[in-house]
């Protein structure tokens, strides 16, 4: 969940181009996933509105590198998310809009969000985020040394009838001003959940762990714990986990060493994410993902998600239709070679494997 969208600023395309098309991939996947086409272009036309409000200076050159294409307001980037479990739905995360710090660019973010989760009349999800973002990020001046760019807060939109669920995940290594772990467990309470000794877990029991942040379910209350190991370290951590979570660790191992086999090739980076969900709503699980590199991934990477996807009973029109939509207008990238980023699979497996693609605009 973290990391999505770092290697995707420098070569993004003008405003309108760039809301033209993720408004095209938005209906493409609506369309492919039986869902109504209209409703979901509305609902992504209305996220756009509330985090892309003007007016809005935005960081220079200077500040960032090779970021020209900011300048004049560069509206939020956003990436789809196929979901493939009993059925095939999709979502949209997003880092929100770059501005001149990055406390003006969470700002921002938050503002969007709490704006969403009042209209659709949400307010107990609103004073959730509002919460939770004051224990993410206790000290916001700590933050004045990071570029603007950095990925400290993402938004996932879920389309659920007329309702948006919004999922908050933050990234809780930026903000020194108190302890790590302190920090983590209070944004877990603030959920009503337990930690029941995950986190010690994760740094006294699991070798070489790197702690990215934690998500919740606004609506739900459901918590994530997001971490990264290499990829030779993934079933030595998965079976720790999964113990200490209290199910079988080969009912998880199996199912994320058969997916990391399926998918194997020279585009996938060397380092997974695991998110292991805890108490709230829902059961407890873990979801493991592979990333790859946007300057090797190829269509190769993309026939072999399908097959997988086939092999567990999983529609690939869906896939086929999002990879097109966020192919078109561009004949020669050169930084985002192939919309394909990253796979999850989520165990204990049931009969329908959850499997999740993550995809972004060719650039």
């Amino acid at each position: 969940m973290f990391g999505l969208f770092g290697d995707l600023l420098g070569g993004l395309p003008k405003h309108g181009d760039l809301r033209a098309r993720f408004e095209n991939t938005v209906t493409s996947a609506a369309t492919a996933c039986g869902m109504d086409a209209r409703r979901e272009r509305e609902r992504f036309l209305w996220c756009w509105s509330c985090l892309n409000y003007e007016p809005r200076k935005v960081c220079s050159k200077d500040q960032l590198g090779d970021l020209s294409a900011l300048t004049g307001g560069q509206p939020p980037t956003f990436e789809l998310v196929l979901r493939h479990g009993a059925s095939v739905g999709f979502a949209y995360l997003t880092g929100g809009l770059v501005c001149e710090t990055l406390g003006q660019s969470l700002a921002g973010l938050l503002r969007g969000a709490l704006q969403m989760l009042v209209e659709q009349n949400t307010p107990d999800q609103a004073e959730r985020l509002a919460v939770l973002y004051r224990l993410a990020f206790p000290g916001l001046h700590m933050l004045s040394h990071y570029s603007p760019a950095a990925q400290a807060m993402v938004l996932g939109f879920v389309p659920a009838g007329e309702q948006t669920a919004v999922k908050a995940y933050f990234n809780t290594r930026l903000d020194t001003t108190t302890p790590h772990r302190e920090r983590v467990l209070r944004l877990l309470g603030a959920s009503g959940i337990e930690d029941r000794g995950t986190y010690d877990l994760l740094y006294e029991h699991c070798d070489n762990v790197r702690f990215h942040g934690v998500g919740v379910d606004l609506a739900t209350g459901r918590a994530k714990l997001y971490i990264h190991v290499a990829r030779n370290l993934v079933e030595t951590t998965v079976q720790r986990v999964s113990e200490h979570l209290g199910f079988s660790a080969s009912s998880s191992i199996d199912p994320t060493t058969g997916m990391l086999s399926m998918i194997e090739s020279n585009a996938l980076i060397d380092e997974v994410e695991i998110a292991i969900a805890l108490c709230g709503e829902g059961p407890r699980t873990l979801k493991v993902t592979g990333f790859f590199s946007p300057k090797r991934v190829s269509s190769s990477d993309a026939e072999r998600i399908a097959s997988y996807l086939r092999m567990c009973g999983h529609p690939t029109a869906p896939l086929d239709a999002v990879i097109g939509a966020l192919c078109q207008g561009v004949l020669e990238p050169g930084n985002q070679m192939h919309p394909l980023h990253a796979v999850g699979l989520e165990t204990p497996v049931g009969d329908r494997p959850k499997i999740n693609i993550y995809l972004q605009p060719v650039t």
